[in-house]
């Protein structure tokens, strides 16, 4: 048990003392007089921790739910990569602190005849492009078919819906 000045100050503190490369924080939130007054410390935490914070909003248990992971299959630039690998790395820590399923999912386009690129112009090739893309990425980080989505539409409506569809716990 710690206390410094503050409870940013503390928790990062810790966190700085036991390594961990997540912090993970139920969010309460600040009556409206005390948040005008003053800065709150969940803003503090995000802006101060060198490492990633999770907020958690919900007192809805994790253990044996699913973890989902949004990521982007069709672009493989190193950039992406970077993210791919740091998305699905803390969806796997979650998922094994939490005793939880990680599943994967990933959008497509819909097909447009007016795209530069024959490949975007029919959902079977568009298809064929990601499922492809898929197996190489599926090698890569080990999840298997039946954990991981990839359908057609745009990822701003399709992550939300399967959150709901499947009672995600967490979304990364």
């Amino acid at each position: 048990q710690a206390w410094n000045d503050s409870l940013h100050e503390t928790i990062i503190d810790v966190q700085q003392a036991e390594g961990c490369g997540l912090v993970v924080k139920q969010h309460f939130a600040d009556s409206p007089l005390k948040k005008a007054l003053l800065t709150p410390a969940d803003w503090k935490l995000m802006r101060y921790c060198p490492t990633p914070v999770l907020l958690v909003k919900t007192s809805r248990p994790w253990a044996g739910g699913v973890i989902l992971a949004a990521i982007d299959v069709g672009n493989s630039d190193a950039e992406h990569q970077a993210l791919h690998n740091s998305i699905i790395d803390h969806g796997f820590d979650i998922a094994s602190l939490a005793k939880a399923q990680l599943h994967v999912i990933s959008a497509h386009p819909s097909p447009m005849l007016s795209a530069a690129d024959p490949v975007f112009q029919l959902k079977e090739t568009i298809e064929a492009r990601y499922r492809e893309q898929c197996k190489a990425f599926q090698a890569e980080f080990d999840i298997d078919d039946t954990h991981l989505h990839i359908e057609e539409g745009p990822a701003d409506v399709l992550i939300p819906h399967a959150a709901h569809k499947w009672q995600a716990a967490v979304t990364i």
